[in-house]
């Protein structure tokens, strides 16, 4: 405990979801349910009373129990008291205990870039929440889950944990709920004939009517139905393997081959075995049930965590007795079998494997002597995927492939995880971890990215090219997060390796990222020179991101210095070195807010900030048009830090045109990224004295109480919303668009139960009276007011009677 302990507050790592920053699926949002879900009616019950009574509570049983589906189930049902939603944090493709805070500030939409703890990062973000947080399967990960549930417990009164796993977290304050199997009747008359009664008995038949069309539980069938559901002891997956099997079997025959099994484990003694044995009687008898190559192909495919494309399949399950061509039908084979589970996808067909099902299927794989071969091969397969995401990271398909890494950020850190542990091989897991390095970026996701490239560097300490690489890499990912003085040693080794092995393309890196350190720490004179002399030799390396790159970093010295005219010849420097027409840029730049699969990322930065080289330069008019072409791209590409800056900027402008009630709701949605640990403007300083300049005039304009309201109604826009606003030069967040029609503003932003909550308020009720009326708790009641309040840009109680008496139309007019 006393390591994980270490790592979790001193390693600086960071967000697992990838695509988190604020822009996902809301936190509210739950997985929609692929099968019935059957019964469970009394243990809904039970979870729901201890979730309105207790802040931690444990749902336990064995694997394939049916944990998941209960606490999804229970937790829909009280979402509703949560003012701030739930999130749901599926641990299982989770395999390093380091990386638990960050995966969670992700999934929490809190992006990190100014060097603080992701630890210190959530409990300040959960402190001011109440909210219900899922950590869906923690057995692995037990230590650092209970850590966490001990600290959130603390630190954040407002924030319910539900957990998932086969043991409890065993910390004070946890309630455990064990997860019994579904009941099976005692009596073969018991229930009604179709089974619908919420038992093993209802689920077997409903699965059973998915396989073999019409089928139904009768007066003549029961008793072997029965019989067998209470072989499988209940367990749901078990019961859902076992109905697999009646494509190919009778009832009665599925029943005999059932008990023929259980017969030989149990000497043919009627004695009971224990129910993680039943299951993995029940997942042994589907593996002999498989043809050989099926079992080899189930054995290989253990190697993959979360989803898998049939690509990689096909590349790392493939030899020996498996050829390419038949891996294709021995995979469909298996998803028929219910072994393999295909996973909906707005691309390629995905699958994957249940914990238990891939548990099983590792034991075969090691006992087959097959596992170092063939998780050699599932390295090979992710570094060549991430090294042709990196020579392609500046092209067209940018976002496509940015979301394909997304999809396998599980298995790529599994890669990195077993590369690491070759430690004849450091180097390869070095090169893995920096070819990484430009999803790192999009996803401003600095701290996982120094978390790889410093385990590499304790490995690789030889002065390599990759030992190089990784310098520069991490000298990058240290400056954004407000530490150049700390990069500045990082870049200075990287240079040395490339002058001792006169390598032209390191030479390029370590020039590049040493003119970057210069510019983030104030020294816009010696910065330009190294940008200049870096781009020839990244040109003739091929390095097409770290060129691109180079750009945006001289687009922020242009608008530091003020001069437009620097920023126009950079972008069209950039034109000329990416292949397009100077003057179709910015055209372009227009359009690519509305594609879905262009470059995005560098052009976005381009237009910010010649934008505000403008703006600096005293063009202020001008410089509204490339600053909303910016926000669009930003937002587009999912990218926090680049949607905040706009939207600041475009604050500043507003209030320079006396704008003041535009400027004052902008910055109240900049002001939503800042708290989320997104420093001010990169805090420099000439760009963090325009925000007090813009703040000071609004301030002065229409006096502190309705600035702050219209702040607090900035703060409260859904991102889309608000950079749409933006972009469109809406002076007010309630005005209707200009095509007409409302935005959903008023009283009709607030949910059901705000609602509700309003309603009691505008009588008069305090907000203790509140909760006593609702049967909710006195901190659910106050944090619904606070959300009211903020989204009606109310600054009193007082003030929500007259909104609910108009008419919402009426309402979003204020």
């Amino acid at each position: 405990m006393s390591t994980l302990t270490y790592g979790m507050r001193t390693s600086r790592l960071s967000g697992g979801g990838g695509m988190g920053f604020g822009f996902r699926r809301r936190s509210s949002a739950l997985p929609s349910e692929v099968t019935s879900f059957v019964g469970r009616h009394e243990e809904l019950a039970r979870v729901d009373g201890l979730l309105r009574r207790a802040r931690l509570v444990s749902l336990v049983g064995p694997g394939g129990v049916g944990k998941t589906r209960l606490a999804l189930r229970a937790a829909a049902a009280v979402k509703d008291t949560f003012p701030d939603g739930l999130c749901l944090a599926e641990l299982t493709q989770l395999r390093d205990a380091e990386l638990l805070p960050a995966t969670l500030a992700s999934m929490l939409g809190l992006p990190e870039t100014s060097g603080r703890e992701p630890l210190d990062l959530l409990v300040e973000h959960l402190h001011r929440r109440c909210m219900l947080l899922i950590l869906d399967t923690c057995d692995h990960l037990v230590d650092a889950c209970a850590l966490f549930a001990d600290l959130v417990l603390r630190e954040a009164p407002g924030v319910t944990v539900l957990v998932t796993s086969r043991q409890p977290l065993d910390v004070p304050g946890e309630h455990t709920y064990v997860v019994p199997p579904l009941e099976v009747e005692e009596g073969e008359s018991g229930g009604g004939l179709t089974g619908a009664d919420g038992s093993a008995v209802d689920l077997f038949a409903q699965r059973a009517a998915a396989v073999v069309p019409g089928f139904r539980v009768t007066s003549s069938n029961r008793s072997e139905v029965v019989a067998l559901c209470r072989r499988l002891d209940g367990i749901p997956l078990a019961v859902e393997l076992a109905t697999v099997r009646l494509r190919a079997l009778s009832l009665a025959q599925l029943a005999a081959h059932l008990e023929d099994r259980f017969r030989v484990l149990t000497g043919g003694r009627r004695t009971a075995l224990p129910r993680h044995q039943t299951l993995r009687t029940t997942i042994g008898w589907s593996h002999e049930l498989c043809s050989a190559e099926e079992r080899l192909l189930w054995a290989r495919l253990s190697v993959f965590t979360g989803s898998f494309d049939i690509r990689a399949v096909e590349q790392v399950c493939a030899g020996g007795d498996l050829t390419g061509r038949a891996i294709v039908q021995h995979l469909v084979a298996l998803v028929d079998k219910s072994v393999v589970l295909r996973v909906d996808d707005e691309s390629l067909p995905r699958y994957r494997l249940l914990d238990t099902i891939r548990e099983y299927g590792a034991e075969w794989l090691a006992s087959i002597g097959e596992e170092k071969e063939c998780r050699d091969r599932h390295l090979a397969w992710f570094r060549a995927a991430a090294e042709h995401f990196h020579a392609h990271s500046a092209d067209a398909g940018q976002r496509r492939l940015t979301r394909d890494i997304t999809r396998d950020l599980p298995n790529f850190r599994l890669a990195l995880e077993y590369a690491y542990s070759l430690r004849e091989r450091p180097h390869e897991a070095l090169a893995l971890a920096a070819a990484l390095s430009p999803y790192w970026t999009f996803h401003s996701s600095f701290s996982e990215s120094r978390h790889w490239l410093r385990r590499g560097l304790e490995l690789c300490t030889e002065p390599t090219a990759e030992r190089a690489e990784g310098l520069c890499h991490l000298a990058h990912h240290t400056v954004v997060q407000g530490g150049a003085g700390a990069a500045m040693p990082y870049v200075r080794e990287a240079a040395e390796i490339a002058e001792r092995l006169d390598d032209e393309r390191l030479r390029g890196l370590a020039t590049h990222y040493l003119g970057f350190v210069h510019l983030m720490s104030g020294d816009t004179e010696r910065a330009g020179p190294c940008i200049a002399a870096a781009r020839p030799l990244l040109a003739a390396a091929g390095e097409r991101h770290q060129l691109a790159l180079s750009f945006v970093h001289e687009a922020v010295r242009a608008a530091l210095l003020g001069r437009s005219d620097l920023s126009v010849r950079n972008e069209r420097e950039y034109a000329r070195a990416f292949g397009q027409e100077a003057r179709a840029l910015a055209q372009k730049a227009r359009a690519l807010a509305q594609e879905t699969g262009e470059e995005n990322f560098f052009r976005s930065y381009l237009r910010y900030f010649h934008g505000l080289a403008l703006w600096i330069e005293g063009y202020r008019e001008e410089s509204a048009v490339p600053l909303r072409e910016a926000v669009r791209l930003k937002a587009a590409g999912e990218e926090p830090g680049g949607t905040a800056v706009c939207l600041e900027t475009l604050a500043w402008h507003a209030a320079d045109a006396a704008r003041y009630v535009r400027a004052a709701w902008l910055l109240g949605a900049a002001d939503a990224f800042w708290q989320r640990d997104l420093e001010l403007m990169w805090g420099v300083e000439r760009l963090t004295a325009f925000h007090g300049e813009a703040m000071a005039r609004v301030t002065e304009a229409l006096g502190e109480s309705r600035r702050d309201k219209l702040m607090r109604r900035g703060r409260a826009l859904p991102v889309a919303e608000a950079v749409e606003l933006a972009a469109s030069d809406r002076e007010h967040p309630n005005a209707p668009a200009p095509g007409g029609g409302s935005q959903g503003t008023g009283h009709a932003v607030l949910t059901c139960r705000e609602r509700e909550v309003a309603g009691l308020v505008a009588e008069g009720l305090t907000n203790r009276e509140v909760a006593e009326r609702l049967v909710i708790s006195k901190r659910t009641a106050d944090a619904h007011v606070e959300h009211i309040l903020s989204k009606l840009g109310c600054s009193a109680r007082g003030e929500i009677a007259p909104l609910l008496a108009q008419p919402p139309a009426a309402a979003g007019g204020r």
